[in-house]
């Protein structure tokens, strides 16, 4: 699942594409543009469709999945659909470059995305990493140039991140970027013992899966706003609580990935939904000193210009 540092491709797509303005949803449907195929990062949408949760809020909502290289932003901040799925970092550089797009729920508290490397080389410090070995990334991503900045690519080969673990489950020293219910549940499954050294730990922890829309659809519609968000929250419960539902419905939409895999994904992302001091009640919630702190570090990193606020969260 590395559609949301794979979006970077797309990016100066998505900055100098025309767009014909916002529409309006025909007869209260609302399109949600995913930027990946279904896996268990969307499962809580599914658990809402699954339980009429939406329909109970008077909403007709089509769950639209996405691929890699999907433009999300640009289909929202176009009218193509009202809601989209992106990470915090790709919404910020939008912002900073003037496109209307507006947090609304995160579903991923703690960001999932990190380096994966083989468990035998035993790194002591994360700086060894950056000595030896081949690393795939994606070229000009955020991550990317935040660990440029903090460790320097000195002895290390960086190449770009091509979304197959064949070398990596044959090369030692072959490390990449991954998502933490992606990459490593499918190497270990391939008999490869993997170490991952999370980005959040670095100091690089923006909000991810954030569900996000046009400011000025939140403004002329802000009760279908705040029953949709209401629902996903409750379907993203309703998920955790119970996922056999969901996985079944994303299995018959993604079969590529198996069920022990759905299954084994959704067990481990529990950990990133919500601060664990807190609990469950505090899903889907934002703090905008937060995206204060994920501005300062891309404009740090070169990948804004100066800093952007995200604007007041509803």
């Amino acid at each position: 699942m590395n559609r949301l540092l794979l979006l970077w491709g797309v990016l100066a797509l998505i900055l100098t594409t025309g767009c014909d303005g916002p529409k309006a949803p025909s007869d209260g449907h609302l399109r949600i543009q995913f930027d990946w195929v279904p896996e268990p990062e969307f499962g809580g949408y599914y658990a809402a469709e699954l339980k009429g949760l939406f329909s109970a809020r008077q909403l007709a909502v089509e769950l639209r999945p996405g691929a890699a290289g999907t433009p999300v932003i640009q289909m929202v901040a176009s009218g193509q659909a009202e809601f989209g799925t992106a990470g915090a970092d790709d919404l910020l550089i939008a912002k900073s470059h003037g496109m209307d797009v507006v947090p609304v729920l995160a579903v991923f508290h703690d960001c999932p995305l990190g380096l994966m490397i083989h468990a035998e080389r035993k790194m002591n410090a994360v700086e060894d990493l950056f000595k030896d070995g081949t690393l795939a990334m994606t070229p000009g991503s955020a991550p990317t140039r935040f660990l440029e900045k903090r460790y320097g690519y000195h002895g290390v080969k960086l190449v770009p991140y091509g979304n197959n673990l064949a070398t990596f489950m044959s090369d030692p020293l072959f490390g990449q970027q991954c998502f933490i219910t992606s990459e490593p549940v499918a190497a270990e499954r391939g008999g490869v013992k993997v170490q991952v050294i999370l980005f959040k730990d670095l100091g690089y922890n923006p909000y991810a899966g954030v569900l996000f829309t046009r400011r000025a659809f939140l403004e002329s519609h802000p009760e279908q706003v705040q029953a949709l968000v209401a629902a996903v929250k409750e379907g993203w419960l309703a998920y955790q609580a119970d996922p056999e539902p969901a996985i079944a419905r994303m299995h018959s939409l993604n079969s590529t990935m198996s069920l022990e895999t759905f299954r084994i994904a959704t067990k481990i992302q529990q950990d990133y939904l919500w601060p664990k001091e807190e609990g469950p009640e505090r899903f889907g919630s934002m703090e905008t000193a937060r995206w204060d702190a994920l501005s300062s570090t891309l404009h740090a990193a070169g990948m804004i210009s100066a800093p952007t606020a995200i604007g007041t969260l509803p």
